[in-house]
């Protein structure tokens, strides 16, 4: 006896437990094709049902007898029992290519949900780089006014009320060495528009001056 009936019932067998594995995650969930084929077709998926339950117990019924038989009995009834056991197998083989392609409609399914959550993820992604993107070049923005602010800050004149604290928190005679020198004398007394270099290490009182 050939081995294909036992393959084509174990291929079978994968089939009906990939079918039964999809129903018990899909529930009751319309949206799922699996599940869409059977709460609407009812009828049409029981039909299909009851035709695997009748040909597998037909087969199983075909072996046991085969099994059992005697080489007499073989003799009558072998071909018989053998053309109907084909017939059987030709009937699982179409049972197999509807729940296939049950399973394939899932299968695109899924692939178009997953398609659908990784468009979505990447979107997200996306705004979530646009925004630090955003927040990254406004604090350098940020940075840069602060940093542009405080050099012009350096480089100003000091405020009215700034200048009155360093007066007034300077030492007396700071400054007067300025005064009593005789480039600054020739530029005070000169005609014109001449400009005045202030030069002098730090804390000679040159802020004071301004």
């Amino acid at each position: 006896m050939s081995a294909q009936p036992v393959n084509d019932v174990s291929s079978f067998s994968g089939i009906l437990m990939a079918i039964e594995s999809q129903c018990k995650e899909r529930g009751d969930d319309i949206a799922s094709p699996m599940s869409h084929l059977i709460i609407k077709n009812q009828p049409l998926w029981k039909k299909k049902v009851d035709e695997c339950e009748a040909v597998l117990v037909e087969m199983l019924e075909i072996l046991g007898t085969l099994t059992k038989a005697n080489k007499a009995q073989l003799l009558v009834k072998g071909n018989s029992l053998w053309e109907k056991l084909q017939k059987s197998t030709t009937q699982i083989e179409t049972s197999k290519s509807f729940f296939i392609l049950c399973l394939q409609l899932q299968n695109n399914e899924d692939i178009r949900s997953s398609q659908k959550i990784s468009g979505k993820i990447m979107s997200s992604l996306d705004r979530l780089r646009d925004e630090q993107d955003r927040a990254r070049q406004e604090a350098q923005l940020k940075e840069r006014k602060e940093q542009q602010h405080g050099m012009m800050e350096w480089l100003g004149f000091p405020g009215e009320a700034m200048q009155d604290d360093l007066i007034n928190t300077g030492h007396p005679d700071s400054s007067q060495w300025l005064f009593e020198r005789k480039e600054f004398i020739d530029w005070l007394t000169a005609d014109g528009q001449s400009s005045l270099w202030l030069r002098g290490p730090q804390g000679s009182g040159k802020t004071i001056i301004v």
